[in-house]
């Protein structure tokens, strides 16, 4: 607002803003000599430079008048001009009346400068404080990321709560920022900026740059919750298809799936977490206050309607599993084979009956050697020479296979296990010679213990 365009020149001069004792003094009337050439050229030069003074006051507008200081100032400099004219007495010249008729006009403007910021100050109330309450409102009030799927209706409600909050906190603080603009006087602190100093014009971008950032991270969580959601409804849908590829009648389906050890966890964990994520859907549409659709309550019936048909099927399985159909009955290589799975160092545990996978004892050998460098020489042609020993082990042996059901000490459940037995005649000297032992095991899938019989 400038200052010239508000007030009303008078023939009174305007003193109630300035300190006591600050009207122009007229002298009494008398013989008083007419100014001489250089006093003529100091009253003009005090009316020009009270025109300059104006003129910057005017630029400046009103809000600089919110500051005790800037009034200080002002007033100090009309002093100082009332102080230079009050050396000229000849109040009849007319460049005397022409400095004076000046000062009040610059009186008048300082008076309307202090009115207009008195005005100001009671619009904006303590603006510092106010500042200072908008900053502690954005810390308290932080945006929330976006939602990672899975997640439940609770979770949304507080998401949604806390967003809301966020972005209304800082929509509020932008139209208070823009007033607080249009009307408070926050002139820039000189020298860097520290704790504790007055907020200023800068910081006043300051907090409104956040603001607009917290609007923006509000909005773009919400999108990418929205994304995310459609990116999880397209994974879930391929990984449901492929529930749907699983064969319960094709051998290595029933064991990855259904039998072998961790399958069923494994699928379980699967079942749950696709709930999660079809429930999410369920909650997201529930914490926004809408009716979950058809398609997102059918995805939810159509999982718990495939977890249910595995289980069915699991059990099926487990009722026709059975150990393998033996391909010899030698008394003697069954007897061997109790011997390895009583050996304490293997740690099978409790086990079943066995059973023959090879129909008898086979011979093998097997060659392996290995070097062991002792010397290192690199010639000047930069030829490498390696100089040590090469050691060869010839193995030699016989096996069989056989399986066996073996129980889970910690879960208890039955599983197939299946042995290669060895007997080795030569090797290496850390080979056993001479002796039945167990040359690998691998473990297979859940048996159930009333398909098999204890010898």
């Amino acid at each position: 607002m400038r200052l010239l365009s508000t007030i009303f020149i008078g023939a009174v001069l305007v003193t109630s803003a300035l300190p006591a004792g600050t009207a122009i003094a007229v002298p009494a009337q008398g013989d008083v000599r007419p100014l001489v050439s250089g006093e003529r050229v100091r009253v003009n030069k005090i009316t020009r430079d009270i025109t300059s003074a104006m003129q910057e006051l005017d630029k400046n507008g009103a809000k600089p008048f919110q500051d005790p200081a800037y009034v200080k100032r002002w007033q100090q400099s009309y002093e100082r001009f009332k102080k230079a004219l009050a050396k000229y007495p000849q109040v009849n010249d007319p460049d005397v009346i022409a400095a004076t008729r000046k000062l009040q006009e610059y009186a008048n403007l300082i008076q309307v400068g202090i009115n207009e910021g008195t005005k100001q100050v009671q619009q904006t109330g303590d603006v510092q404080a106010r500042l200072a309450k908008i900053e502690t409102a954005f810390r308290s009030n932080q945006p929330p990321g976006w939602l990672k799927v899975p997640f439940t209706e609770e979770q949304v409600r507080q998401w949604i709560n806390k967003a809301g909050v966020a972005k209304g906190t800082a929509e509020s603080a932008i139209a208070a920022l823009d007033d607080i603009a249009k009307n408070a006087y926050l002139p820039v602190n000189a020298g860097p900026s520290q704790s504790g100093d007055r907020y200023d014009k800068q910081d006043l971008s300051r907090l409104k740059n956040y603001a607009n950032s917290i609007v923006k991270k509000v909005n773009e969580a919400v999108v990418t919750t929205e994304q995310n959601l459609r990116h999880a409804a397209e994974m879930q849908g391929r990984e449901l298809q492929g529930y749907n590829q699983i064969d319960p009648n094709d051998p290595s389906d029933q064991a990855n799936y259904f039998l072998n050890e961790g399958a069923e966890a494994r699928m379980y964990a699967g079942f749950e977490r696709q709930l999660a994520i079809a429930n999410s859907f369920v909650a997201y549409q529930k914490g926004l206050g809408q009716q979950p659709n058809k398609a997102v309550t059918d995805r939810v019936a159509y999982i718990e309607g495939v977890k249910q048909r595995y289980g069915a099927l699991r059990e099926k399985l487990l009722g026709e599993s059975s150990l393998p159909e033996a391909k010899s009955t030698d008394s003697k290589l069954i007897d061997i084979a109790n011997r390895i799975l009583a050996i304490p160092r293997y740690k099978f545990g409790n086990h079943g009956p066995v059973v023959l996978t090879s129909k008898g004892i086979v011979q093998k050998e097997k060659e392996l050697s290995e070097e062991e460098y002792n010397d290192v020489d690199i010639s000047l042609s930069g030829e490498i020479t390696l100089t040590g020993t090469k050691t060869t082990w010839h193995y030699r042996w016989d096996e069989f296979t056989f399986a066996t059901p073996i129980q889970d000490p910690h879960s208890k459940q039955w599983y197939v296990w299946w042995i290669t037995a060895k007997k080795f005649s030569s090797g290496a000297s850390t080979t056993p010679i001479g002796e039945w032992v167990s040359g690998g095991a691998t473990k297979g899938g859940v048996i159930l213990e009333k398909t098999f019989k204890f010898n």
